[in-house]
C-alpha cells in the first residue's frame, strides 16, 4: 500500500486578541518614544535657552528640571529606554532592579552636582533640582559637605551595581588593568620618545660630536644625579673645552658623585671602562666638586657651542671641575679638593641676591654729638615781636647709640633661599634679586617667573609668615615702579628709632617745610619729614598699644622744635585728660588743654570762624593763602617802621620850630591788609599757623557726631589758605568715627596696627595696616599716595617734660578764652547766660524785619517754623521769636506752647 504524502501543516489563524494587543503595545510605545524625546528635547533646548519645543516644552522642561536637575537626564533616558522596548520585545516593561537603580543613580548624581556647583542656576533651580538640593542641604548640615559627598558616590556605586550586571569584582579587574595598560604604554612611548631623539641628534650633530653625546646619554642612565631635598637637581650646561694634554683645567660639567661601581659597560660600538669615585661630601658644602681623573682623548669642540658659565662672584675661588672620562689622581697631602659654592638649595646657575646697604647708618656717640653741635650752633633766638624766643635745644632728647642691629647677611641669605624654596611649593617661582634690610624690617625684593600672576604672590602673607616663622609679613604687589614683589619680613631684633635721631638731621634742619613733623624713619632707615601745612590735614587711627599716641607727641614736639608761638598756636582737645594735658603752660597754646567734648565742639566752630575771618583778610590783602598774606604783611611792618622813624624825626623838627605836625594819609597805610581806614598806632601783626589736635576723636563723635562732623568738614574744606590744620587721633577706626565726610577730606592718613583687614580699608580703602607689626609701624598715605611703611620716632614723657620746662622758661602763654564761649549754630555769639535772647542781646534788623513778616503773613509764631523759613538755627530763631515776644508782634506761649500773632499782616 502505497504511502499517502502527509499533508502540509496549515499556518495557524492569527489570533485576533494577540494582534490587538501588539498593536496597542506598539502604539503605547510611540506615544512614550514620542514624549520622551519631547522632554529631552526641550530640555536641553531650555538649557541652550532656546525655544525649540515652545513655551509648552520650556514649561514641561522647567517642571521636569525642577524635580531631580540634572540628574532629571537619566530619569528621562529611562523613560526613552522603557519606549524602545515596548516597540521591540513582548515584555515592555523593564525589570524593577533597572528602575530603582536608574533612580538612585539620578538622586545620587544630582546630590553630587548640588554640592559642586551650587551658584548654578537654570530658571532659578539649582544643578541638583529640588530632590538633590534638599537632600543635600539636609544632609550637609548634618554630616557636613565631606560626608555627604562620601554617601553621594556610594550610592552612585549601589545603583552602578543594582541598574547593571557588572560586579565591583569585576570593576576593580578593569581598573587594574587600564591602570597596568596605561603604564606600558607611557613606557613604550617614553622608549619611543629617546629614540626619536636620539635620531634626531644623530641626524643634527656632527659624526665627531656623536660618540660624545651618546657617552653623556649613556652616563644619565648609569649614573643618575642624586636627589636633594626630594627634588630633582635643575639640568646642567655642558661647557666644552679645547683639547690639551694635561687634565688640569678642562672641564665639561659638574657632576655628582654616586655610590654605584660598574665596570664594562657597552656603549654603542665602542668598550671602554669607567669607575665612579665615591667622594665624601661636606655637611653645608655649597657645591661639590671630584678629584680630578684621566681625561679621554678629546675631540675638537665647535665654536658655537660653547657656553661659558657665570660663576658666582662671591666665590673664594672657582670650583674645580672634572673632565669625564678622567682616572683620579692620588690624594695630595693638602687633602682632597673640595669646590667652594653657593647655598645648596639655590640654583647653581642663578645669582645671590644683592644685599643693598642701608642709605643711612644708625649714629654712634661721636657722630651723634658732631650733629648735635652743628645743629645747636644754627638755631640760636628768633626775633619776636616782644623779645627774643629761644628754640629748645636738642640735648632735651634721648639717644642711645647701642640700639643699632648689625647686619647678618648669611641669615639674609638663608631667608631669601627659603622664601624662594616656600614660592615654589605654591607654584610661585622667581628669584630674590635684592634685600633691603631695615631698621625694623628687611624688604625682599622677590622677581616672579613669566606668566605668574602678582595676585597669587598677595594672598600668601599668612603662609610665607608660617615658613619663614615670622610675626607677620607683609607683601607689597608689585613694589611702584619695579618689576618686582616686596615681601616685607621683621627682623630678629628691632632697632629703636630715636626722636634726637630725626630732628639733629639735614632733613629736618635745613627743611624748607612750613610746619615740618618728623614721623621716624622708612624701611632703609632713612628719617621721614612731612609737611603738614602741604597734608592739609592728618589722620592718625589705630588701636591700643600701635603706637599712636606717642607718633602724635613726636608731630608736637617736632612743631615746637622748629617753631615760635608767632608762628604756630595750638588747640589741643584731649578727652582723655591724660595724653596731650602734659603740653599745659607752653607760650603756644591758644586756651588750655579742651578736656570736656562739650567745650571741644565750641573751639572747633570757634575754627570755623576764625578760618571765615582771615578768609575776609585775605581777600582784602588780595592774596591766596596766608603765606602771601604775611609776606605782604612784613613789607607793610617794615615800610610802617620806617614811616614811624620818618614822622618821629618830622615832630621833633616841628617841636624845635614850633610848628604843629600834620597828619598824613601814610597813617592809614594798613588798609590794604586789614580793610579798615584807622590811623595805624601799631605794626600790623602776623597771622600764625592753627594746629588743632585731637586726641581721641571718637569720644567727640559719641557726644555731638552731627555738629562735630560739620565743623571738622567745613575746616578740613577751606582752612588750608587761612592756615589751620587738623590732626585726628582715634583708636577706633569704624565707620561710624571716620565718617565718609570726614575721610573724603583727609586725604592724608597714617595707619598703625589694627585687627582686621576691614580696619585697615576704612583708614587706608585698602589692606595692609592688619599686618603691621605694633609699636610704632605705620603705613602713612601722604595725599592720596600709595601707603609706604615708616617706623615712628619715639619720645619718652620724660623728654617731654624737659621741653615743655624749657618752653615755660620762654614765656607765659596768652589765652584766648572768647573761643570757649557759645555759639549759636550760625557762628554768632549767645548771651551770657548761653540761652536765647539772654542778657537782651541785639538782633539783627534785617532778619527781624523778616522774621515778623514771615510771621504776620503766615499767622504761625512757631520757633521750629521760623527756622525753617529763614535757615537759620534754631537758638537764633528762638531769639527772634522771644523778640517778637518783647515787641508785642506775638503773645507769650499758651499752655499748649503756642503763640498768638497780635499784630495784622501789612
Amino acid at each position: 500500500m502505497a504511502n499517502k504524502p502527509l499533508p502540509k501543516k496549515l499556518p495557524a489563524a492569527p489570533n485576533k486578541r494577540n494582534s490587538d494587543g501588539t498593536r496597542g503595545r506598539e502604539v503605547a510605545g510611540i506615544l512614550a518614544l514620542g514624549a520622551s524625546l519631547f522632554v529631552l528635547l526641550a530640555m536641553l533646548s531650555s538649557q541652550a535657552h532656546a525655544l525649540m519645543m515652545g513655551p509648552f516644552g520650556r514649561k514641561v522642561a522647567g517642571l521636569v528640571y525642577g524635580i531631580a536637575g540634572l540628574g532629571s537626564y537619566a530619569l528621562v533616558l529611562l523613560a526613552v529606554a522603557a519606549a524602545v522596548r515596548s516597540l521591540m520585545e513582548k515584555r515592555p516593561l523593564i525589570p524593577w532592579q533597572i528602575g530603582v537603580g536608574v533612580s538612585l543613580g539620578a538622586i545620587a548624581v544630582a546630590v553630587m552636582l548640588q554640592l559642586a556647583a551650587p551658584g548654578y542656576r537654570i530658571g532659578g533651580i539649582g544643578p541638583g533640582g529640588a530632590i538633590g538640593g534638599d537632600l543635600a542641604e539636609v544632609s550637609r548640615a548634618m554630616i557636613s559637605t565631606a560626608g555627604t559627598a562620601f554617601l553621594a558616590v556610594c550610592a552612585l556605586f549601589i545603583a552602578v551595581i543594582v541598574a547593571t550586571p557588572l560586579r565591583m569584582r569585576q570593576v576593580l579587574g578593569w581598573i587594574g588593568l587600564g591602570a597596568r595598560y596605561t603604564g606600558r604604554s607611557l613606557a613604550t612611548g617614553a622608549r619611543g620618545g629617546g629614540r626619536f631623539v636620539a635620531d634626531v641628534t644623530r641626524a643634527i650633530l656632527p659624526e665627531r660630536d656623536r660618540d660624545a653625546y651618546e657617552d653623556e646619554l649613556e652616563d644619565e642612565r648609569e649614573d643618575p644625579m642624586a636627589v636633594v631635598d626630594g627634588e630633582l637637581p635643575e639640568p646642567v650646561i655642558v661647557e666644552r673645552s679645547a683639547p690639551t694634554a694635561a687634565f688640569a683645567g678642562d672641564t665639561e660639567r659638574t657632576v655628582m658623585a654616586t655610590d654605584d661601581d660598574e665596570v664594562g659597560r657597552k656603549r654603542g660600538k665602542k668598550k671602554r671602562e669607567t669607575a665612579t669615585t665615591e667622594v665624601d661630601l661636606p655637611p653645608m658644602a655649597d657645591a661639590v666638586s671630584l678629584p680630578e681623573v684621566a681625561a679621554k682623548p678629546e675631540r675638537k669642540k665647535k665654536p658655537k657651542l660653547e657656553i661659558v658659565e657665570d660663576l658666582e662672584p662671591a666665590l673664594a675661588e672657582p670650583p674645580t671641575r672634572v673632565a669625564r672620562g678622567s682616572v683620579a689622581p692620588p690624594a695630595t697631602e693638602a687633602g682632597p679638593v673640595v669646590a667652594t659654592a653657593v647655598v645648596a638649595a639655590a640654583d647653581p646657575g642663578a645669582a645671590a641676591p644683592l644685599i643693598v646697604e642701608p642709605r643711612f647708618k644708625h649714629a654712634d656717640k661721636a657722630e651723634m654729638a658732631a650733629k648735635e653741635k652743628a645743629a645747636e650752633s644754627e638755631r640760636g633766638f628768633i626775633k619776636l615781636g616782644d623779645g627774643a624766643y629761644q628754640l629748645p635745644a636738642i640735648g632735651l632728647l634721648n639717644y642711645d647709640a647701642a640700639s643699632q642691629n648689625q647686619l647678618d647677611k648669611t641669615f639674609m641669605l638663608e631667608l631669601s633661599a627659603r622664601l624662594t624654596k616656600t614660592l615654589e611649593n605654591y607654584g610661585v617661582k622667581g628669584d630674590v634679586v635684592a634685600i633691603r634690610p631695615g631698621p625694623v624690617v628687611t624688604m625682599y625684593e622677590f622677581a616672579p617667573a613669566p606668566g605668574i600672576r602678582v595676585s597669587k604672590i598677595a594672598n600668601l602673607s599668612d603662609d610665607l609668615a608660617m615658613a619663614l616663622e615670622a610675626l607677620r609679613v607683609r607683601i607689597v604687589a608689585p613694589i611702584p615702579g619695579k618689576a618686582a614683589v616686596g615681601i616685607e619680613v621683621p627682623n630678629k631684633t628691632r632697632e629703636k628709632v630715636f626722636m634726637k635721631e630725626i630732628v639733629a638731621d639735614d632733613t629736618f634742619r635745613r627743611t624748607k617745610a612750613k610746619l615740618p613733623m618728623a614721623i621716624g624713619k622708612d624701611i632703609e632707615g632713612g628719617p621721614a619729614v612731612v609737611d603738614l601745612a602741604r597734608m592739609p590735614h592728618l589722620l592718625v587711627a589705630g588701636t591700643t598699644g600701635s603706637g599712636k599716641s606717642v607718633a602724635v607727641n613726636a608731630m608736637i614736639t617736632s612743631l615746637l622744635y622748629s617753631s615760635s608761638p608767632e608762628d604756630v598756636r595750638f588747640i589741643m582737645v584731649d578727652p582723655k585728660m591724660l595724653e596731650l594735658s602734659i603740653y599745659e603752660g607752653i607760650p603756644h597754646l591758644l586756651l588750655p588743654v579742651v578736656t570736656d567734648p562739650k567745650k571741644a565742639n565750641l573751639a572747633l566752630r570757634w575754627a570755623v570762624d576764625e578760618m571765615e575771618r582771615r578768609y575776609d583778610l585775605l581777600a582784602h590783602a588780595g592774596v591766596r593763602d596766608i603765606t602771601g598774606y604775611n609776606d605782604k604783611l612784613g613789607k607793610q611792618r617794615a615800610k610802617w617802621e620806617a614811616d614811624k622813624l620818618r614822622r618821629a624825626a618830622a615832630a621833633a623838627e616841628a617841636a624845635a620850630n614850633g610848628d604843629a605836625l600834620a597828619v598824613d594819609d601814610e597813617q592809614i597805610e594798613h588798609v590794604e591788609i586789614t580793610g579798615e581806614h584807622a590811623p595805624m598806632t601799631e605794626p600790623p601783626q602776623r597771622l600764625p599757623y592753627i594746629v588743632v589736635v585731637i586726641d581721641e576723636f571718637a569720644d567727640l563723635m559719641m557726644c555731638a557726631p552731627k555738629e562735630v562732623e560739620t565743623s571738622v568738614a567745613r575746616i578740613a574744606q577751606k582752612a588750608r589758605a587761612a592756615g589751620i590744620h587738623l590732626i585726628l587721633a582715634t583708636q577706633r577706626p569704624s565707620v561710624d568715627v571716620i565718617t565718609g565726610l570726614i575721610k573724603a577730606n583727609f586725604p592724608s592718613r597714617i595707619a598703625f596696627h589694627v585687627t582686621s583687614k576691614i580696619d585697615s580699608r576704612t583708614i587706608l580703602d585698602q589692606g595692609g595696616a592688619e599686618a603691621l607689626l605694633g609699636a610704632g609701624d605705620m603705613l602713612f598715605s601722604d595725599r592720596g599716595a600709595a601707603p609706604a611703611r615708616f617706623h615712628g620716632c619715639y619720645v619718652d614723657e620724660e623728654e617731654i617734660h624737659r621741653v615743655v620746662g624749657f618752653l615755660k622758661t620762654q614765656g607765659r602763654p596768652v589765652y584766648n578764652l572768647d573761643i570757649l564761649k557759645p555759639r549759636d549754630e550760625d557762628g554768632g555769639e549767645a548771651g551770657e547766660g548761653g540761652g536765647p535772647g539772654a542778657g537782651g542781646g541785639k538782633v539783627d534788623d534785617d532778619l527781624y524785619d523778616k522774621a515778623v513778616h514771615v510771621v504776620c503773613s503766615t499767622r504761625n509764631a512757631s520757633i521750629s517754623w521760623v527756622q525753617r523759613q529763614l535757615r537759620i538755627g534754631y537758638n537764633r530763631a528762638a531769639r527772634l521769636v522771644e523778640e517778637m515776644e518783647k515787641q508785642g508782634v506775638v503773645s507769650p506761649p499758651d499752655h499748649t506752647n503756642k503763640r498768638e500773632v497780635l499784630v495784622a499782616a501789612a
